[in-house]
């Protein structure tokens, strides 16, 4: 089978409207291309329609949950609370029925920088206290990957350059976590293909 994406689509759709006017042996010529991309598209629809997609049913294991936003982050504004959230708050959103925990963190923000980004110790201490809170309490919590645009539309074009450097940071400090430990890669790239993200 032959797969066309739109823009090859519409590239010979629009070639054939252009040169439909040049002579009757076009004319027929495009009418006969024109058929075969009609019955080629209606077999497409066709083998759709007939296969079956099988269901995947799959509880997680977690169903309450809750977003720390702004506990470690840093917007441009140098207002850190690193002391916001401490063992009792994770007790109380326990008892609350909490079994997630998002942990939003800008680790560029809190790092050395260009070119290795090393990240700051007293960021580790705070993650490894919520890591060990976390597991105490049989909470799941994700640790993410926030991202520094300020509002903006496009990510940082060096960003893959960070996320290689940090990232190895991160699974080397947290590799034999418990199974509540979970990964957000990066928190909303945007202009990025459908293809790409996951």
């Amino acid at each position: 089978m032959i797969l066309l994406d739109k823009w090859a689509w519409e590239e010979i759709i629009y070639y054939i409207i252009k040169t439909y006017t040049r002579g009757v042996v076009m004319k027929k010529l495009y009418s006969f291309i024109f058929a075969m991309l009609f019955l080629f598209s209606a077999t497409f629809v066709f083998a759709a329609k007939t296969k079956e997609v099988p269901k995947v049913e799959k509880t997680m294991p977690f169903s309450k949950g809750i977003n720390l936003g702004e506990w470690l982050c840093d917007y441009g504004n140098g207002n850190v609370n690193s002391s916001y959230f401490e063992r009792q708050d994770f007790d109380d959103m326990k008892a609350l029925g909490i079994e997630i925990v998002r942990l939003n963190i800008m680790f560029e923000e809190f790092s050395s920088g260009k070119p290795d980004y090393i990240v700051e110790d007293w960021l580790w201490e705070k993650i490894d206290n919520t890591v060990e809170w976390c597991t105490e309490l049989k909470m799941y919590m994700i640790i993410t990957f926030m991202n520094n645009t300020y509002g903006g539309v496009k990510t940082k074009p060096d960003v893959e350059k960070m996320l290689l450097k940090i990232w190895p940071q991160i699974t080397a400090r947290y590799k034999d976590s418990s199974e509540y430990i979970l990964y957000e890669i990066y928190n909303e790239p945007h202009f990025m293909s459908g293809n790409l993200v996951a």
